[in-house]
């Protein structure tokens, strides 16, 4: 958990970002930013919120645009952009995706137990 003041901490457990989404456990690292679980205040419900620190860039908000675009059901179903300002935070909001990630499913292979 962050020590301090959360709305003025940067992006680990517990930071309260744009005073609506409340980080919670760190789902994962990634080479664009960290995916967490998280609470939004306002809709009262658990989502996914990813996190990259620094200035707007041209790739997190093509992601964002991508997994709009996208809409599949085991993709990643996009809600929310935003830059918090306070925490120099980009992130996005996201439903969460139950199950294991292209990466680890490609290694798997297909779940023929149901055949």
């Amino acid at each position: 958990m962050s020590r301090g003041n959360p709305l003025e901490t940067d992006g680990e457990e517990g930071t309260i970002l744009s005073r609506r989404y409340t980080l919670h456990q760190n789902v994962r690292e990634e080479e664009s930013g960290r995916l967490f679980e998280a609470f939004d205040a306002l809709a009262s419900r658990d989502f996914w919120i990813k996190v990259q620190r620094g200035v707007p860039t041209d790739e997190f908000a093509e992601e964002y645009r991508l997994l709009v675009a996208c809409g599949h059901p085991y993709v990643l179903t996009a809600l929310d952009y935003g830059l918090c300002r306070r925490n120099n935070l980009l992130y996005y909001t996201a439903l969460p995706v139950k199950g294991d990630d292209l990466a680890t499913a490609s290694i798997a292979g297909p779940d023929r137990s149901k055949e």
